[in-house]
């Protein structure tokens, strides 16, 4: 039998959510007769009936998936389960999961994350990345970087890429005109380089664009919480910590560039998502940007401030990138693709 870990209906909503919520949209076409197990404490319900999810336990967090969790399934050791952990955790002493892990950022030394986060992370992955019976990442470069940093087999590593979600996909993707607008979406976070990307924006000097930074603040990041004074103080710099999915379609379709400076990332979901609204995109110069993106997207020291500001101006000049060509990435990174990997691996 297939259980999901299901835990992610009760997180905020992050690229990991994210990939979660859309690989189990997929995994309960494809597979129906999978059960979706989650702590009682649902944020998304709309996601939750979908999913049919089964409420177990009573504790909540990382106490339900290490306790709860796993004596609910050591009561079904018979049936032979097979666990499925979409979001970088799953109970440690269960001996049958599958585990996704999107990225290494808690074992960084950087102090991009919470000291409790990081604390309950670097005890967990390394553990979890040994005993778990097959691992998936987001990414040839992840997948790399697991190897080399947890000793793994690369033998016992596939990858599932992150894709649009359904809600973007289903989009009216015939743009309205192009605006001066210049944007960056992604979690409120010291490893996103949104001050530096303010100053990029000052130092580009062009009082015809503006630029939008879109996110959102959460507990697990040690937050970038300057960006509020530096944004507030220039008229052309605007911070919105609530945006939807729906406000953030409106601001991909208007946007005319999109930048994502981050020193760090597995996949970085909104760089498609940008794409597939048609604007140009300026990113850091990361291995994983080159394999995912290729020339679809121009790369540059996320460091060199006068760097960014004149990518911002050839990009002004650039055309955008051809329709085939983004359609050939959305071929190639999508959710269902991702469960059909995963659900071949348990056929062998």
């Amino acid at each position: 039998m297939l259980f999901v870990n299901a835990r992610f209906v009760t997180q905020e909503l992050s690229g990991v959510q994210r990939y979660a919520a859309e690989i189990s949209k997929e995994i309960k076409k494809q597979y129906p007769s999978a059960v979706f197990l989650s702590p009682k404490n649902s944020s998304n319900k709309e996601l939750s009936e979908f999913l049919n999810v089964q409420v177990i336990g009573t504790n909540r967090g990382h106490l339900w998936e290490q306790l709860d969790l796993y004596l609910y399934l050591k009561k079904l050791k018979q049936q032979n389960p097979v666990l499925l952990n979409l979001a970088n955790t799953a109970p440690l002493l269960f001996t049958n999961n599958l585990l996704v892990i999107h990225d290494l950022a808690p074992l960084k030394s950087e102090n991009w994350n919470s000291f409790r986060f990081k604390a309950v992370y670097r005890f967990l992955l390394p553990r979890l990345a040994r005993k778990s019976r097959h691992l998936f990442t987001v990414s040839e470069t992840m997948k790399k970087e697991i190897v080399k940093t947890l000793n793994i087999s690369a033998g016992k590593i596939d990858i599932t890429y992150n894709g649009l979600s359904e809600f973007f996909l289903k989009a009216a993707t015939v743009q309205t005109p192009k605006q001066k607008i210049i944007l960056s979406v992604g979690s409120i976070n010291k490893r996103k380089n949104y001050e530096q990307l303010i100053h990029s924006f000052i130092a580009f000097a062009n009082p015809d664009y503006k630029l939008i930074i879109a996110g959102r603040y959460s507990t697990i990041y040690n937050s970038d919480s300057g960006i509020q004074e530096l944004a507030a103080a220039n008229k052309n710099i605007e911070l919105i910590t609530t945006a939807d999915d729906r406000a953030l379609i409106e601001l991909y379709a208007a946007a005319e560039i999109f930048v994502c400076l981050s020193s760090y990332e597995g996949f970085c979901i909104p760089i498609l998502e940008a794409l597939h609204f048609r604007c140009k995109v300026i990113c850091s110069d990361l291995e994983v940007f080159h394999e995912i993106y290729g020339d679809n997207v121009s790369c540059c020291d996320h460091t060199n401030l006068k760097a960014i500001a004149d990518n911002f101006n050839l990009s002004i000049k650039k055309n955008e990138k051809a329709l085939n060509e983004i359609c050939t990435l959305e071929e190639k990174y999508n959710y269902k693709n991702g469960a059909k990997i995963i659900l071949d691996y348990l056929k062998y």
